[in-house]
């Protein structure tokens, strides 16, 4: 039992990895024109600092430091849409606890990993608790009877 557990949770866990990387790894119309962006600035930057540093450097330094945070910000809005579930039930969570309760989004892959490798099984036996309610209880006339 133990090892069809283990076995449940790496198959949910590597399947809900896969699909949230393959999610966060795309690159939007956003990241592409951030990216190019970024490259105009870099390229003079390295131009201006080849001679050593002085003002003009350190103002093309600040461009690129610029461009790089617009860069990263639009690389974590597509890794937030990479799993939309996760983001709104940690929004609904806040919300319902009024700010108290705050999950990472790690809280909640975890829950939804022990929800998708449990929840199966208990399936299978309220199934089988099920069918074993509706048998007939056959009773052995030999068994002795304990009042």
């Amino acid at each position: 039992m133990a090892h069809r557990l283990f076995g449940l949770f790496a198959f949910a866990a590597v399947n809900i990895t896969d699909v949230t990387l393959a999610r966060a790894s795309r690159v939007t119309t956003a990241v592409s024109t951030a990216q190019a962006a970024l490259s105009d600035p870099m390229a003079a930057r390295d131009r201006e600092c080849r001679g050593g540093v002085g003002k003009f450097c350190r103002e093309r330094e600040a461009a690129v430091t610029e461009r790089r945070r617009a860069l990263d910000g639009e690389i974590e809005l597509v890794s937030l849409s990479a799993d939309p579930q996760a983001h709104a039930t940690i929004q609904l969570i806040a919300w319902t606890s009024h700010g108290m309760l705050r999950p990472a989004s790690e809280d909640f892959a975890m829950v939804r990993l022990i929800l998708m490798a449990l929840l199966p099984h208990i399936a299978g036996m309220l199934l089988m608790v099920a069918r074993s309610a509706n048998m007939p209880q056959v009773r052995d006339p030999s068994a002795p009877i304990f009042l």
